[in-house]
C-alpha cells in the first residue's frame, strides 16, 4: 500500500540576473556605501524573497548584514556596524534606480 505524500510548503528558488537594473543599481550603491566591490553569490537558505520573486516574479535582491554562515543559526549574531551599513545601503538604493 502506498501512502500519499502531502507537501505543506513550496519555497520556489529565484535569481536576479546580473544585468537587471536592480542588480546594477545595488552594485553601484554597494560600492559607494561599503567602499569595496560587491561579491554576488547564491544563498543556501530561504529568504523573504520567496513570495516576491519566487512566487510573484517581482525583482528582488538579497542583501543582509552580518556573516552569511551565521544566518538562521541558534547562536546567530551580527556586528552593529554591519547593521548600520545595511540600513545605509537600503536607504540609499532608490537613488540608483
Amino acid at each position: 500500500k502506498t501512502e500519499a505524500v502531502r507537501l505543506h510548503s513550496l519555497l520556489p528558488a529565484w535569481e536576479l540576473p546580473g544585468e537587471h537594473p536592480l542588480a546594477l543599481a545595488a552594485e553601484k550603491c554597494f560600492r559607494e556605501v561599503l567602499g569595496r566591490e560587491p561579491e554576488t553569490c547564491r544563498w543556501d537558505f530561504s529568504t523573504n524573497g520567496v513570495p516576491t520573486a519566487g512566487r510573484l516574479g517581482i525583482p528582488t535582491l538579497g542583501f543582509g548584514a552580518g556573516i552569511e554562515k551565521m544566518a538562521h543559526q541558534t547562536d546567530e549574531y551580527c556586528p552593529v556596524e554591519d547593521l548600520i551599513k545595511a540600513c545605509e545601503f537600503y536607504s540609499r538604493l532608490p537613488q540608483y534606480l
